[in-house]
């Protein structure tokens, strides 16, 4: 009687697994099919997209790429020279600006996809059946965690990638040779976004477990030396603008609350993932191919939480453990069919199953129809419209909005004015020289997203330092609504005579 109970219990598990696998394939194509389109979206498709956008167009035109940004333009250039370099290289086909982004776009979603590739490889390199790794797969591509950084012009889907990758190599042989070329990849991922270090950390813990002292050593040193070799000769060639930049960003802090807040938000948006890893690091055995991850979950997560202090930080801090999640997940599920039903973990380990079930489906039914009427409107007449009419100033422009500016094929005054506002209440960017062209009206237009005697303000708009010398110096000149992108534009001119 207990035999057959424990194999009517097995069939329903399945039958549980069948039914997550089957949801989050919909769950995926619908959410991948969104993905594809917003490579088309004529706007920014996460919040600083346009930084990167200005370096890549300064690049194709020769112009210097790290800028002093106390200086007009007031642009950061905050990522590693290879990550520019690179993309850059990859666009040289591209007839015209628009041709550039899109390219660009589809290089970050191939290495997003690359992602979720490796996550079944390094599952099935950690004993998965093709179910349980196909599983983990889905869990990367049907979250919503971190999806606005699959299609946007930003580093962290291409250091995510090689970090995998170098896991994955390290993993299938620990030889010399593959250890080297672990660390050649690890230190492609530092030169595209210099906050990867966990997957290195991770390494080296493995080969001084192994009582691989000497070759710990040595990639330690090839790692340093090739950073180190790189910042010093990015710092000579820029006159010092390299650090100014890439670690200018790293010096501005959000509120101590702010990590806390992110954790919470990243552990309800990949929770099936996040927790499932939680459970396999607790249930499942120490054994190579296992370990590795259980250790990169861990460390990665603390990192996360440790940078989320970083003034912008946002989900793309947690795509690390949420990766290492997903591997951990597929080994937790492939753990789940082979436990013996009596277990009490294995009563656990069920309990996250049908809660991943309830957390998916309910995705399905409130997100799935959002996804399908979701479009990318190719005419988009308003916003054209919009774009044109900022080009047409004769002199500055500062805009809320930093894609405009840049889109309309200008030299923008400032690019992300919400990081300028936070550089300068902690003493780290003077803005006198702005307040008096705002209090002279040397600006041709100033442009916002709400209307700068409102009210309520969110806090991304300009501050009210700057606020002030607007109101008595601009007049609104100019409502633009964009019904396509639900936005409204506000244009001031300055105020003849005063």
């Amino acid at each position: 009687m207990e035999r057959m109970r424990g194999t009517v219990l097995v069939r329903s598990v399945r039958r549980w697994i069948v039914l997550l696998l089957a949801m989050l394939l919909l769950l995926s194509l619908l959410r991948q099919s969104l993905l594809i389109r917003r490579i088309w979206f004529d706007g920014e498709n996460s919040v600083d997209e346009s930084e990167s956008l200005f370096a890549l167009t300064r690049l194709r035109t020769g112009a210097a790429l790290y800028l002093d940004y106390s200086q007009p333009p007031h642009v950061i250039t905050c990522y590693m020279p290879l990550f520019y370099w690179a993309t850059e290289w990859t666009t040289r086909t591209a007839r015209s600006w628009w041709q550039m982004v899109v390219q660009a776009r589809w290089n970050v979603y191939a290495c997003w996809v690359g992602i979720g590739v490796v996550i079944f490889a390094s599952a099935r390199q950690a004993r998965c059946q093709w179910p349980a790794a196909l599983l983990a797969a889905l869990l990367w591509g049907s979250s919503e965690l971190g999806q606005e950084w699959a299609n946007s012009l930003r580093p962290d889907a291409a250091a995510l990638f090689f970090s995998l990758m170098a896991l994955w190599v390290y993993e299938r042989r620990r030889t010399g040779a593959h250890l080297a070329l672990s660390v050649l990849l690890l230190a492609g991922a530092a030169l595209y976004k210099h906050t990867v270090l966990a997957p290195l950390i991770i390494i080296l813990w493995e080969e001084l477990a192994d009582h691989h002292y000497l070759r710990a050593v040595a990639a330690l040193a090839a790692w340093g030396g090739t950073m180190a070799i790189v910042a010093i000769s990015a710092q000579s060639v820029t006159g010092g603008l390299f650090s100014l930049n890439v670690y200018t960003s790293l010096a501005v802090a959000q509120s101590g609350s702010w990590p806390w807040v992110l954790l919470v938000t990243c552990l309800a948006l990949g929770a099936a993932a996040l927790w499932g890893a939680a459970l396999a690091c607790v249930s499942i055995p120490q054994r190579r191919g296992v370990t590795l991850w259980k250790r990169y979950f861990v460390i990665s997560l603390l990192l996360a939480f440790a940078r989320s202090r970083i003034f912008g930080a946002w989900t793309n801090h947690y795509l690390e453990p949420f990766a290492a999640g997903c591997v951990l997940t597929g080994v937790l599920v492939q753990d789940l069919l082979a436990r013996s039903p009596e277990e009490a973990v294995h009563w656990a380990c069920l309990c996250w199953l049908m809660a991943a079930v309830g957390i998916t489906s309910t995705l399905l039914i409130y997100q799935a129809p959002e996804v399908i009427r979701s479009e990318v409107d190719h005419e988009d007449r308003q916003w054209k419209w919009f774009v044109s009419l900022i080009g047409r100033f004769d002199g500055p422009v500062l805009s809320e909005d930093g894609y405009v500016t840049v889109r309309s094929g200008r030299i923008p005054y400032m690019v992300d004015a919400n990081k300028f506002a936070h550089l300068q209440s902690d003493k780290k960017f003077d803005d006198t020289r702005l307040l008096h062209m705002i209090e002279t009206g040397g600006f041709a237009a100033i442009v916002t997203r709400v209307a700068i005697d409102a009210n309520l303000r969110p806090t991304w708009a300009f501050p009210p330092r700057w606020l002030a010398p607007m109101r008595r110096r601009y007049r609104l000149a100019a409502t633009c609504p964009v019904a396509e992108r639900d936005a409204t534009f506000y244009v001031y001119l300055p105020e003849e005579g005063r």
